[in-house]
């Protein structure tokens, strides 16, 4: 039986109280919540029930009148040198006094747990708390709960742990102690009570300050004037919590998950390897100055601080991961999770550490408006927006990643484009979202693991070294680097990534190499496609002002909008994708192959329908982002921008053939034009002297001003015009297009009878076909209809 006179002030029963949630009456409970057990009232609890005497149907059965926080409902009576039991609802509170512990608190809520105190009579906190955790997505019962018996080591008192059995109900929620004295009685209540764990929150030699604003450090014990040993203490470093352990998926890359105060009030979270702490590198210090933390900068103290992060055992676990983008079905950011994480908390933490920009400032509205709204209209603006918000896709559809770079003048607005298509991801300080090419060269591993999935700004190219950008942009694209040994000769295990990733520049990648007398291959060129920064409209990258006067105004303010609203659109973009993964997945990768299939010709090279597939992306994450709200376009608009940049593209490489081929026959074609008669003997003048002969020309005379002009080159001038590329391929391509005339047999050399020299093989080259109007046509898409796109974007229009 209850004594009810230990804790009847704390409760009352009201048979008929007015509920404004249904404008009705219900029976209630009301508690007494006060700030401490003796306490003048704060503020009543109520609990409203139903006709069976349980909780009443209605949304929200609890209710308090005003704050509550930092008070509690007391049941029974404090003991010198004894227990509190702390809980969160009053229900669970109640069965814990019921289940013989003699003083009880409710919190009311988890998240006040830590605000109650305990009488000073008090020596010891039990934390009765509920199951759960709130894995990335706020915190949970056992966040709560740590947070409480944090908070009370604090104020010196010792604090202990339990919970309820681990039982799911099947709402899919825990069990709370309710539930429990429900199903299995009030002994069963005892034995989880009793089952309760010491919180050992910090190791021996370390403590809190007295208002709990920072840690100190044993530094010393010294004998008093009485003879007695007393403890000397220093401080070590500004106020810290250690969130928890965080290990891979194969329980290796161990590490601390923490979370710093700065000076100003902000709390900032870090996870940092086991690693960074056991070595002799000043790094780690580094690393946690960076993120805000105060600490003793003398010898012995950082000593006793990176002592602190080695011994210290958080009782929580964290997944780690060691790059952004998707892991599992949930897409990590440097300070945020997006998806459903399966209870567990996943958190970056890079090899590493390195400086990012995913900031948040003003809001996706006014990003909406003075960013996104002005790419209507305007191809270029709208492509990079898209652009930005195509990575996320990468990896569930498995495409590979590559770049985009707009190639143009200094006043073309290159650099405001990109800084606007930055802005999807974040901002602020003075480059915003953007890096430059030299920067990521430096660090290059690190950059790309932190823009896995996402987004890479690179403003520049001419900053960067030919060989550099070599090396680079191949990494960049294909997802790694070149593997390398330790120094123990181990094979260092190497990050991967999947990024799209859009550059600016005066010259183009080919030029840019060309410095070091380095040649782009056609690999490279799909890999760094380049679009021309000149939309043909006399405004640089615009086709429409929208309302201003010249290009500058739009620009300036583009760049004023970018600075203020940031960082919205990816993280809206990546919550609409995880919130149906499979379906929009499986929806874009329609829509892409359509893309391909409609853009490319049906002779198109391997190299030109990857590169359509890298448009169709760009093209399918503008319109999922229409779709769902997060851009404000209409239907349709970012795939004809992709559909007509596609074709400017195609149209500019020249062929929708091998880019190797064109190159080589270009490379003949400029050969000829390079040295004509210094290289080739005349037909008609043979004894004429020649130096480094690769040839003859003769010119037939087809009456009128019409001329024919053939060129005869021998097998060893072949070579030479074709150094660097492969011989016979160009020969068969230009035989193909009727350009060599090939003997009898097909063969791509002729028997010929030269001057001066007789019957020599050679191949025959008809200039007027080399130099004529051969272009090949402007490329067109495949059937009438153009990748048609529906109202949930993966349907096509009725």
């Amino acid at each position: 039986m209850l004594d009810w006179p230990l804790f009847h002030t704390a409760i009352r029963f009201h048979p008929r109280l007015w509920c404004s949630e249904r404008d009705g009456y219900y029976p209630a409970i009301l508690f007494r919540v006060s700030d401490a057990y003796d306490g003048e009232l704060k503020t009543l609890h109520r609990l409203y029930l139903g006709e069976d005497g349980g909780k009443a149907k209605i949304a929200s059965p609890k209710k308090a009148y005003g704050e509550y926080g930092g008070g509690a409902i007391w049941f029974g009576t404090p003991q010198e040198g004894g227990e509190l039991v702390k809980a969160e609802g009053p229900e669970n509170a109640l069965v814990c006094f019921m289940a013989g512990r003699p003083f009880v608190a409710s919190a009311i809520s988890g998240a006040n747990l830590k605000n109650v105190v305990a009488p000073p009579s008090v020596k010891s906190v039990l934390i009765a708390g509920d199951r759960g955790r709130g894995a990335g997505k706020g915190k949970a019962g056992e966040d709560y709960a740590e947070d409480a018996a944090s908070a009370d080591r604090k104020r010196k008192v010792s604090a202990a742990i339990t919970y309820p059995p681990a039982r799911p109900k099947p709402n899919g929620k825990w069990q709370d102690w309710n539930n429990l004295l429900v199903s299995d009685g009030l002994d069963a209540v005892r034995e989880a009570l009793a089952q309760a764990e010491p919180w050992e929150d910090l190791p021996f030699g370390f403590r809190w300050q007295e208002n709990g604003r920072g840690l100190e450090f044993l530094s010393r014990v010294v004998k008093g004037e009485d003879g007695e040993e007393e403890d000397e203490w220093d401080w070590l470093c500004s106020e810290v919590r250690f969130l928890a352990t965080t290990l891979n998926a194969d329980s290796k890359d161990w590490g601390l998950y923490l979370e710093i105060r700065t000076r100003n009030a902000v709390w900032h979270k870090a996870a940092i390897p086991k690693t960074d702490l056991v070595t002799s590198s000043e790094d780690i210090f580094k690393h946690l100055a960076y993120h805000g933390l105060d600490f003793n900068i003398t010898p012995r103290a950082k000593t006793k601080l990176r002592e602190l992060l080695v011994r210290y055992r958080p009782k929580s676990y964290a997944l780690c991961v060691p790059k952004v983008g998707f892991h599992d079905g949930v897409f990590v950011l440097p300070d945020e999770t997006i998806g459903d994480s399966k209870g567990r908390a996943v958190v970056f933490q890079p090899h590493k550490p390195v400086e990012h920009f995913y900031r948040k400032g003003g809001s996706l509205k006014g990003w909406q408006d003075g960013v996104a709204a002005y790419a209507r209209g305007n191809d270029r603006l709208m492509f990079a927006i898209a652009a930005a918000l195509a990575p996320p896709l990468l990896e569930p559809i498995g495409m590979e990643g590559g770049g985009i770079h707009f190639r143009g003048g200094s006043t073309a607005g290159k650099t405001t484009i990109l800084r606007a298509a930055g802005t999807v991801w974040g901002g602020g300080g003075q480059y915003g979202f953007m890096r430059t090419w030299r920067a990521t060269d430096n660090a290059l591993e690190a950059v790309a693991a932190i823009h896995n999935n996402a987004f890479l700004a690179l403003d520049e190219i001419a900053e960067i070294e030919p060989k550099a950008l070599f090396r680079a942009a191949y990494a960049l694209a294909n997802g790694r680097q070149k593997e390398r040994m330790q120094r123990t000769a181990d094979l260092r295990s190497t990050c991967t990534w999947r990024l799209l990733f859009m550059s600016t520049g005066e010259i183009g990648m080919a030029e840019k190499l060309s410095e070091d007398r380095m040649r782009a291959t056609g690999g490279q060129a799909v890999r760094l496609v380049e679009i021309s920064a000149d939309a043909g409209h006399g405004m640089g990258m615009f086709q429409s002002l929208h309302g201003f006067k010249e290009p500058k105004q739009l620009a300036e303010a583009l760049n004023a909008s970018g600075r203020e609203h940031y960082g919205h659109a990816a993280t809206a973009f990546i919550r609409h994708l995880t919130g149906d993964l499979e379906r929009l997945t499986e929806g874009a990768k329609a829509f892409i192959g359509r893309f391909v299939q409609q853009a490319c010709a049906k002779d198109a090279d391997g190299q030109v329908a990857r590169v359509a597939g890298r448009f169709g992306l760009i093209a399918a994450a503008g319109e999922l982002a229409i779709a769902a709200a997060i851009v404000p376009w209409r239907r349709g608009d970012v795939r004809d921008a992709c559909k007509r940049l596609f074709l400017e593209w195609v149209a500019a490489r020249g062929t929708s053939g091998p880019i190797e081929t064109q190159n080589g026959i270009l490379q003949v074609k400029g050969f000829i034009e390079l040295h004509g008669s210094s290289r080739f003997s005349s037909w008609h003048t043979p004894g004429q002297p020649t130096l480094n002969r690769v040839g003859f020309y003769r010119i037939f005379d087809q009456g009128g001003e019409d001329e024919r002009v053939v060129y005869y080159v021998l097998p060893e001038g072949w070579k030479e015009i074709c150094r660097g590329h492969d011989p016979r391929s160009i020969a068969s391509a230009m035989v193909e297009r009727g350009i060599i005339n090939p003997d009898n047999d097909g063969k791509y050399q002729r028997v010929v009878r030269l001057p001066g020299m007789g019957p020599r093989r050679c191949y025959e080259i008809d200039a007027s076909l080399l130099f004529g109007d051969e272009d090949e046509p402007s490329p067109q898409v495949n059937g009438s209809a153009w990748v048609p796109v529906g109202p949930d974007f993966t349907a096509p229009d009725q």
